[in-house]
C-alpha cells in the first residue's frame, strides 16, 4: 500500500476513534506542561494512526509522542510528522473545528499531506506529483481507492472575489489585526474569517480564503499537512523569519510566524494541470486543462502547452513554443524557439523500446530547430533532428534528419520542396533564388540546402 493510502486510511480510522469520544461527551481532560489540554481522544487517535505508520519504517515525530532529540531527529531524512487531533480546545468547546493531520517530509520539505475534519466528513490529501485534492467521507461505509478516485482538485473557483484573510479563532494577535488593517489599505474591503485549527489553511488551498497570516506560536504538527496540502495546491507558506519556505525537522519545533498566500507566478496555469518539482517555467507562459509537466523542464517565455499535455523529465523547450492537445514530449527532447507540434505528433526517445527491458540509460536526443512546424499526428523517430524553419506534415514518420527550410510528407517522409519562413512553398528560379509570397524574404539553395539571403 502506497504512504498516501497509508495516512489516509490512519486519518480516517483515527476520526471514528474521536468522534466516538467526541460524542460520549466524556473527554478525561489532562493540561500538559505546557499548559495545553490533552483528551482521552488525542491518545486514542496518536495509537492508532502509529500502529498505520509503523509499517512503513518511516519514524514519527508527534505532538502526543515521547520527545525526541535533535541529535537523533538530524539523521532522519524522511519522517511523518503527526498531530493526532489538531484544536483540541476547539474539540473541548464542541464546535466541530478540529482536525488529524499526517504529513510525511523529505529533506526537511512536506511532499505528502492529509488533514481530515471528523465532524464535517471532509478530506483534504496532497502529493506533490498528484496536486492537492478534497472529498466527502463517509466513515461507516469507505473505501480508499474509491476515496482518491473520486476527489475534486482544489483549489476551487470562488464566486465572492473580495480579498478574504482567515485567521484563528484562539489567537487573534494584535500584529495579525495590523496586518489585516494593511490588507484593507491594499484591497480597499476585506472579509475576514476565523477558523481552528488546521482548517485556515484548507481554506486558503480550496481557494476559500486568499491569506493565513499567523503572527503568534505554532509548532510543527500543527502546519506540516497543511503547508503541504496549500503548496501543492499553487501556495506558499513563507517563514516570516527567513522570507522563504517554511522547513521541518528543526533543531526548535516552535514554528517562526508564517504567512500562507498565493506563490507569485507570472505565467498561467490551470488549476488540473500538474507542475512538478524544479521546473522553470517563463512568463506569459499557458498551461492548459490536464497538463503534466514533469521535474527539471525548462519551459520558456509566451509558451502555449495545450490539454493533455505530458512533459517528461528534463525536456526543455525555447521561447514561444505551441504545443496542440494531446501530445507527449519525452526526455531527450528540444525544442528550440518558436517550434510548432501539432495535435497528437508523437516523439520517440529509444530507438527499440521493450516493456520487459529498462532503457532509462538508452535515451535519444531529438533535437527540434528554430521556427520549425510539426504537423498533427506525425511521428518523430528519436535522434533525427528537425531542421530550423521546416515543415513535417500531418501523418508523416520522420526517419532520417530533417534538412532547414524544408518540405516533408508521407510514411515513410520524404522531401517534397522547400518552404519560406513563413510556411510558403519556394519556387527558385534559374540563379536559384525563390522569393516568400507573403514576406518577400528572398531565399538561395545552393547543394540542395537552403539559406535566407534577404
Amino acid at each position: 500500500m502506497s504512504n498516501l493510502k497509508i495516512a489516509i486510511e490512519a486519518a480516517l480510522q483515527a476520526g471514528k476513534a474521536i468522534l466516538k469520544i467526541y460524542h460520549s461527551g466524556d473527554f478525561d481532560i489532562e493540561i500538559k506542561g505546557d499548559n495545553s489540554p490533552l483528551t482521552k481522544a488525542d491518545k486514542a487517535s496518536h495509537n492508532i494512526i502509529i500502529s498505520y505508520l509503523e509499517s512503513t519504517g518511516i519514524s514519527v515525530l508527534s505532538e502526543e509522542g515521547k520527545a525526541i532529540a535533535y541529535e537523533e531527529r538530524k539523521e532522519w531524512n524522511q519522517l511523518w510528522i503527526i498531530d493526532p487531533i489538531d484544536g483540541t480546545k476547539e474539540f473541548i468547546k464542541r464546535n466541530g473545528e478540529f482536525t488529524v493531520n499526517i504529513a510525511l517530509i523529505e529533506n526537511q520539505k512536506p511532499i505528502l499531506g492529509v488533514i481530515f475534519v471528523p465532524a464535517k466528513g471532509e478530506l483534504y490529501f496532497s502529493t506533490k506529483e498528484m496536486g492537492a485534492f478534497k472529498v466527502g467521507v463517509d466513515l461507516e461505509l469507505f473505501d480508499v481507492d474509491a476515496l482518491i478516485h473520486r476527489a475534486s482538485k482544489i483549489p476551487f473557483e470562488r464566486d465572492e472575489k473580495t480579498f478574504t484573510i482567515v485567521a484563528s479563532r484562539s489567537h487573534m494577535s494584535s500584529e495579525t489585526q495590523d496586518y489585516v488593517q494593511q490588507m484593507k489599505d491594499k484591497h480597499g474591503e476585506v472579509n475576514l474569517i476565523s477558523k481552528g485549527s488546521s482548517l485556515k489553511l484548507c481554506m486558503v488551498a480550496e481557494g476559500q480564503a486568499d491569506c493565513y497570516p499567523r503572527f503568534a506560536p505554532t509548532m510543527e504538527w500543527d502546519t506540516a499537512a497543511g503547508q503541504a496540502i496549500c503548496e501543492h495546491a499553487g501556495f506558499e507558506v513563507i517563514d516570516w523569519v527567513t522570507k522563504k519556505e517554511m522547513l521541518y525537522n528543526r533543531v526548535e519545533l516552535l514554528n517562526n510566524w508564517f504567512l500562507v498566500k498565493e506563490k507569485f507566478k507570472d505565467y498561467f496555469n490551470h488549476q488540473s494541470a500538474i507542475i512538478d518539482e524544479n521546473c522553470v517555467i517563463g512568463k506569459e507562459t499557458k498551461i492548459w486543462h490536464f497538463s503534466h509537466i514533469m521535474s527539471n523542464c525548462k519551459v520558456g517565455n509566451k509558451c502555449n502547452i495545450g490539454q493533455n499535455v505530458v512533459i517528461s523529465p528534463n525536456v526543455i523547450l525555447g521561447d514561444n513554443v505551441k504545443v496542440q492537445n494531446n501530445v507527449s514530449i519525452y526526455t531527450g527532447v528540444i525544442c528550440e524557439d518558436d517550434v510548432f507540434l501539432g495535435p497528437s505528433m508523437v516523439f520517440t526517445n529509444v530507438i527499440n523500446p521493450r516493456s520487459a527491458v529498462n532503457r532509462r540509460n538508452d535515451y535519444v536526443s531529438t533535437i527540434v530547430k528554430n521556427g520549425a512546424s510539426i504537423g498533427a499526428n506525425a511521428t518523430i523517430v528519436c535522434g533525427n533532428n528537425i531542421g530550423k524553419f521546416s515543415l513535417i506534415g500531418a501523418g508523416a514518420v520522420i526517419t532520417k534528419e530533417v534538412l532547414d527550410y524544408s518540405l516533408v510528407v508521407g510514411n515513410p517522409a520524404k522531401q517534397i520542396g522547400w518552404v519560406s519562413e513563413y510556411g510558403y512553398r519556394l519556387n527558385f528560379n534559374d540563379q536559384g533564388i525563390g522569393k516568400c509570397i507573403e514576406s518577400n524574404q528572398e531565399y538561395l539553395i545552393k547543394n540542395n540546402r537552403v539559406k535566407r539571403i534577404k
